[in-house]
């Protein structure tokens, strides 16, 4: 997955659209930015229609952030593996799922064994 700045994400209506690694946009509830910014943090997967790349990214307080990127096969099998709550969040644009992490610190400490 290519490191580096991204562009910045922008609100459109009730979702966020979020710049990907691989120059498409994809797009999460600005529920989970909120929640971000109230010190909860959430894991999704996501995955660019143009390039067939799925994402697992992370909330944080300012911002989201890719952790890892590959397959679908690859993203869905590491995200079912998160020992977290999955919550479902329902609205007009359809479901989203995603987890809960217990704390920043837990958060970052389990992603960072990707990077060993």
């Amino acid at each position: 997955m290519r490191k580096g700045n991204l562009p910045r994400s922008e609100q459109i209506r009730d979702l966020i659209a979020l710049p990907t690694p691989c120059n498409d946009t994809v797009y999460y509830p600005a529920n989970l930015a909120i929640l971000g910014t109230q010190g909860k943090y959430s894991v999704f997967m996501t995955m660019s229609h143009k390039s067939g790349q799925a994402y697992i990214a992370v909330t944080q307080p300012d911002r989201v952030r890719f952790r890892l990127g590959g397959s679908p096969e690859q993203m869905s099998d590491i995200y079912e593996s998160i020992p977290w709550p999955e919550v479902e969040m329902s609205d007009g644009n359809g479901n989203f799922f995603y987890k809960i992490a217990p704390s920043l610190q837990e958060l970052e400490d389990y992603f960072n064994n990707f990077d060993e």
